[in-house]
């Protein structure tokens, strides 16, 4: 099916008046892209990030639109047409909101087209010794004695290509057991815990405060045909406990591949979880904030084994000092 893109350029001031009236025209199939809206998202959930890429950044500079779908048909046609009358009204009636230019550009696409362009991206791939990723659409081809992950890159971090994952997982692949268990805090796509099986674990859990996340682990698991032997749950473990059903003597792996200040806050719990001899894997530091998460680890008992290093992404693999 082909469909039309339709961006309106106004300003911070008037998006919301300008989306009441699309909705109130029946042209609800919209996003807004609003440069404000960004950083006060980024500056409010501070938590969960250490870095934004620039490009992103520069790309959103000054940017207030709407950007508008409707189907490349008689209705979509129609809709067009009756669009500048819209606008025009719209500025008329609300002379009190600063519009901007209001300029239109449209463009055509095709649904096949779009997936294609977006699909193109994502290719089969090698993670350390043993571990091979493979999109779902793809065929994996020959891959030796390697073990492979079937991902999905619709999911939040489910498709192994960002550093901080691949660091993990080749930590996680040196230090895994066989049979062994593995928690994973944060899981995100569940990603970790899923080729924690297909490595040979005997069990993985995961946890997240997110349950859209529990949701897309549960599908990666199923996606794997790991579903039998992952756990995944809605929660906080550092307020929970009796979320997770702990092995006797603790699990043989816990893993956080989340940031850094989040690393920090889990690090005095990590030990009630984690077996005496267990390894505990973190990934998703920067950098400029690895001496920071070490010393957190350091402050609750855990001895810094191995740090990974990558495009000024860190992983740490530490335990227990015993």
């Amino acid at each position: 099916m082909k469909y039309i893109e339709i961006r309106i350029e106004t300003t911070p001031e008037g998006i919301e008046p300008l989306s009441d009236r699309l909705t109130m025209i029946g042209a609800d199939a919209f996003s807004i892209q609003d440069e404000a809206d960004m950083l006060s998202f980024l500056d409010n959930n501070r938590k969960y990030w250490d870095y934004i890429d620039e490009n992103l950044l520069s790309g959103m500079k000054g940017v207030s639109r709407i950007v508008l779908y409707v189907c490349d048909d008689e209705a979509g046609h129609e809709l067009m047409d009756v669009l500048p009358e819209e606008l025009s009204s719209l500025r008329e009636a609300r002379s009190d909101v600063d519009f901007g230019s209001l300029a239109v550009t449209c463009s055509t696409a095709d649904d096949d087209e779009w997936l294609n362009s977006w699909r193109k991206y994502y290719k089969p791939f090698a993670v350390g010794d043993r571990i091979y990723v493979c999109p779902e659409w793809e065929e994996p081809g020959e891959t030796g004695d390697r073990v492979v992950y079937v991902s999905d890159p619709g999911l939040a971090f489910g498709s192994g290509i960002h550093e901080t994952t691949r660091l993990c997982m080749e930590l996680l692949e040196k230090n895994l057991p066989a049979g062994g268990t593995v928690l994973d805090m944060g899981c995100g796509s569940g990603i970790l815990a899923v080729v924690a099986m297909l490595l040979g674990a005997k069990s993985a859990f995961g946890v997240d405060v997110d349950d859209k996340a529990v949701s897309a682990s549960e599908r990666n698991a199923a996606l794997n045909s790991v579903s039998d032997k992952c756990t995944f749950v809605c929660g906080d473990l550092t307020a929970e406990k009796e979320l997770v059903k702990t092995p006797e003597g603790g699990f043989d792996v816990v893993c956080a591949n989340i940031v850094a200040d989040v690393l920090i806050y889990l690090a005095p719990y990590v030990c009630e979880y984690l077996k005496k001899d267990g390894a505990f894997l973190a990934s998703g530091i920067i950098d400029t904030r690895l001496s920071e998460v070490c010393d957190a680890f350091e402050n609750a008992g855990l001895a810094i084994v191995t740090i990974k290093r990558e495009n000024g992404w860190c992983a740490v693999l530490s335990r227990q000092n015993l």
